[in-house]
């Protein structure tokens, strides 16, 4: 550019309010990106050949049909209706993307067999496991026909301290259990002997 086109530029510019200048340059950088966007070759809008089948869906950019997707969950297409349906039989529900016996659906997960009823197992959802209904802290054990059985035995004096251990209920060698559930005071003289 000569000296003379930049001055009358400059003085073109300086009678030029702000706005007419700003809209002026607004409208330069949008009509330089639309002739580059416009110059780029554009891609037809490329279609399937012929109707895609009722479990299908075109995809343009391959041009060609594609199965529906059902995203998993035991979903799947229905060629009936062409729409996702559940696919689990009658008695079963969907865990992660298979399905699962009820009687064997513990929380999320799907178990191996359902917990065992006799055995004293029920299941616990927050841990997707079966557990025991029979609390060892005071001293309970199964009895097979799924009952929960004290382990102490109070006719021998015994009673649980809590933490799963049977203990006495009679104090200090100079007492013994009756058989009835009673502590018999010995002969002081002779702790441990009683008469």
């Amino acid at each position: 550019m000569d000296g003379q086109r930049f001055d009358l530029l400059t003085r073109r510019l300086a009678s030029t309010s702000r706005r007419h200048l700003i809209r002026t340059l607004a409208g330069g950088a949008i009509g330089g990106l639309a002739s580059l966007a416009g110059g780029a070759e554009a891609k037809p809008n490329e279609t399937c050949p012929g109707e895609c089948g009722p479990c299908e869906v075109c995809d343009p950019s391959r041009g060609r049909c594609i199965p529906r997707d059902c995203h998993g969950h035991c979903r799947a297409c229905d060629p009936a209706t062409g729409k996702c349906v559940k696919t689990c039989p009658e008695g079963s529900v969907c865990r992660g993307d298979a399905c699962c016996p009820t009687a064997n659906a513990c929380g999320d997960v799907c178990l191996a067999a359902p917990c065992d009823e006799h055995a004293c197992e029920a299941c616990d959802p927050k841990r997707g496991a079966c557990v025991s209904t029979c609390d060892p802290a005071t001293c309970q054990v199964c009895d097979g026909d799924g009952f929960c059985r004290p382990v102490c035995d109070e006719r021998k004096c015994q009673k649980c301290d809590g933490s799963g251990v049977c203990v006495s209920t009679c104090s200090g060698p100079c007492e013994q259990c009756d058989g009835q559930g009673g502590c018999i005071v010995c002969d002081p003289n002779a702790c441990g002997v009683c008469d």
